[in-house]
């Protein structure tokens, strides 16, 4: 319906899939020469991916290693894999809207190209992107060049269902409510108090995990964080996105659990817009279009992490097309060959009754001598 009203023919589709729904895993291989890089990952792929590789569709993406050592002890790879089913029930809803998706990506990482498209973060800083959807949130973790990324199910759906309970409405009602009301408010504040002490825990827990992974991976290397009132401060730059970064007071709340700044994301920082699209426009609400631009620039841009889980079912619909294309060039030259069989038949046979009439005008010549 989008499409047509705003008369939008899209060739090919760029797809976002939730975090939920893949297996992710970063790991470490040893450096090998560009030929076996390929089968390297394919052999860790086999060890770390729960399904056999024949249950699931599987991608990877090795990272530039242009920020470590001339020659690193190991290279760094992000694997994401999702099971056949769960993909072909997904591409084949889109397909069935005349729709032709060429591009599955993992949501997370679109909104990773999104920030890294936009520059919207300082590399010397440890930073927090949180993406707070309806039915859950994306947290990126990014240090310099280094990503860490998890998903987990506290989502502006779980507010809603709080403030429906508590204040005994309808669920468009409690959506009209959540718009409009700040979060710091003692009555709203008391409704989702168990919601934001789930947000705040699940992102508490993730920083602590990242920070305590890369002190151990360097060996206590890392410089210590100074303190504050309420412990060690892991992080220090929070950026909200998704339809909850609307929500007032919640960046004064992360603020203050965290000891950091907090800001909205900007997902339109580095586009040049014309005063028709600010027309059409809301700026203040591009939050909600993060992860929509970072699957965009896919087909726009070469995007800092290209994963792909249609691959091998593009690859197969490629040999089926040319299997389907062979097949009717071999009708088309059979047909061909039977018609010049046929014709060079005919013009063999006029030929031979030719000479047959001759021969038989001149046997009854030799009959007559």
């Amino acid at each position: 319906n989008l499409f047509a009203k705003h008369k939008i023919s899209p060739k090919d589709l760029v797809l976002g899939i939730s975090g939920q729904s893949v297996f992710i895993k970063f790991l470490e291989i040893l450096p090998v020469s560009k030929e076996k890089i390929e089968q390297t990952i394919k052999y860790e792929a086999q060890q770390q991916i729960p399904f056999s590789l024949d249950e699931v569709e599987w991608d990877a993406h090795l990272f530039d290693q242009h920020a470590e050592a001339e020659a690193p002890s190991a290279y760094r790879v992000l694997l994401v894999a999702i099971k056949k089913d769960n993909l072909t029930a997904y591409a084949d809803s889109v397909e069935k809207m005349g729709l032709s998706p060429s591009v599955l990506d993992v949501s997370t990482l679109a909104l990773y190209n999104c920030c890294k498209f936009n520059q919207d973060y300082d590399q010397k800083e440890l930073t927090a992107v949180i993406d707070i959807g309806a039915k859950s949130t994306d947290l990126l973790i990014l240090e310099g060049d280094i990503l860490w990324m998890r998903n987990f199910t506290v989502g502006g759906a779980n507010i809603t269902d709080a403030l429906e309970k508590k204040f005994k409405i309808s669920t468009p009602d409690a959506e009209k409510l959540k718009t409009r009301m700040d979060i710091n408010s003692a009555d709203i504040k008391e409704a989702i108090k168990p919601v934001l002490d789930d947000l705040h825990g699940e992102i508490a827990r993730s920083i602590d995990y990242y920070y305590f992974q890369r002190v151990q991976a360097q060996d206590g290397k890392t410089a210590p964080r100074p303190s504050t009132a309420d412990g060690p401060n892991r992080i220090d730059t929070i950026l909200l996105s998704g339809g909850a970064a609307l929500l007032s007071g919640l960046d004064n709340f992360l603020a203050e659990k965290f000891s950091c700044s907090i800001r909205r994301l900007e997902p339109l920082k580095m586009f040049q817009l014309d005063d028709a699209v600010k027309a059409k426009v809301n700026l203040d609400n591009q939050v909600l279009f993060s992860q929509a631009i970072g699957l965009a620039l896919r087909g726009l841009s070469k995007s800092s992490i290209a994963i792909n889980l249609l691959k091998e079912k593009l690859r197969a619909k490629s040999i089926a097309r040319q299997r389907v294309g062979y097949g009717i060039g071999s009708v088309v030259l059979a047909i061909f060959i039977l018609f010049g069989a046929s014709g060079f038949m005919r013009q063999d046979y006029r030929d031979k009754n030719m000479r047959l009439k001759k021969l038989k005008n001149q046997l009854v010549t030799f009959s007559t001598y």
